[in-house]
């Protein structure tokens, strides 16, 4: 620590905040975070894909399916869960 002083001239009270602006952040993946979103009682919910275009060839109970959301299965929303947090 004191010989990082010696090399900025500067006390080690303020050498800690250069030290701590060196580590990077935990961001959030923005992918993860545009297709899934967490209810009030923290459950994961996601659209299934094939629901954007080229509908006119899908049968009625098809597209009516694609509005609907689901929730995610307690494993995997546990890997989901820390691309949210961003870790």
């Amino acid at each position: 620590m004191y010989m990082l002083e010696s090399q900025f001239g500067q006390t080690p009270k303020s050498l800690l905040g250069i030290l701590s602006t060196i580590m990077p952040k935990m961001k959030t993946h923005k992918g993860a975070a545009k297709r899934i979103r967490v209810t009030r009682r923290g459950k994961l919910i996601h659209a299934k894909g094939s629901a954007g275009h080229l509908q006119t060839k899908k049968s009625h109970r098809v597209r009516r399916a694609s509005t609907k959301r689901f929730t995610l299965s307690p494993a995997f929303a546990k890997r989901v869960r820390a691309l949210l947090r961003g870790g």
